[in-house]
């Protein structure tokens, strides 16, 4: 399991600490605002969790620390997520073998930005001069899909 955290969005600086307008019940933003800070030194992301009431700081934070397999700070880069997470997989899937990247994560936290350069990452790769010195027959079905509320696309 690896973990990518991109940085915070400047609305989002602005948030920290400040009330967020509108006081309905719908709006999960309005009780308590999480951040996630990537440390990749140590390689373990930080969950911060302000807890707010009706939209207004209440001074209360909670913590919890996860431990990957590996985590992907603000300033990684597309091809060091690349190399590190995906390019073993597909090198095993010139083997012969099977893999699996999955992206999760809220909206607007970089899946798809990370998706897409690694599904551009991947097509090189497969395609490289390299992969062609492998088996001169062999067979490779790819598939992308991306779900989006309860909706699958291809």
């Amino acid at each position: 399991v690896c973990v990518r955290v991109r940085s915070l969005l400047a609305r989002e600086r602005v948030a920290l600490g400040q009330r967020i307008p509108g006081n309905t019940a719908v709006s999960f933003a309005q009780f308590e605002y999480d951040a996630l800070v990537a440390d990749e030194v140590s390689g373990k992301v930080h969950v911060l969790s302000e807890a707010r009431k009706f939209g207004r700081p209440t001074g209360k934070m909670a913590a919890r620390v996860f431990k990957p397999d590996r985590v992907f700070g603000p300033g990684a880069s597309s091809n060091a997520v690349f190399d590190a997470a995906v390019s073993p997989l597909v090198a095993l899937a010139l083997r012969g073998g099977s893999s699996t990247v999955l992206a999760y994560g809220a909206t607007g936290s970089g899946k798809t930005h990370t998706m897409t350069a690694m599904q551009r990452l991947c097509a090189a790769a497969l395609l490289s001069d390299e992969a062609a010195a492998g088996p001169s027959v062999r067979e490779l079905r790819i598939s992308f899909v991306e779900l989006r509320g309860e909706r699958c696309y291809d």
